[in-house]
């Protein structure tokens, strides 16, 4: 009796082979490619308008305040003076001060 309930259940199920989507109705076809005459048309009419739009290189302004140039100085200043005092000792004169 178990198999008869079973059976029951599968009566309204579908037979046949599975169906892609998208055959019925042919699917997506092949991209059309674009000719090359129109291709080059764009292009030399964006080189144009690249041409036209391109204006010369300005020399940047500088924009900070004096106290800020200030500070930038003396930074550079003081990595200046830092670069020389390790400059002075070798690696080795180091460690044996630290040895020491």
């Amino acid at each position: 009796r178990a198999s008869e309930k079973m059976g029951d259940a599968y009566e309204t199920v579908q037979k046949g082979s599975l169906k892609l989507k998208g055959a019925a109705d042919g699917g997506k076809g092949k991209k059309k490619k674009k000719s090359k005459r129109k291709r080059e048309e764009v292009e030399a009419e964006a080189e144009e308008t690249a041409a036209k739009t391109i204006k010369p290189a300005k020399k940047p302004q500088d924009t900070r305040t004096p106290a800020q140039k200030a500070f930038d100085r003396i930074q550079e200043k003081r990595l200046a003076e830092r670069a020389l005092k390790k400059a002075e000792k070798s690696h080795k004169e180091r460690e044996i001060g630290r040895a020491v």
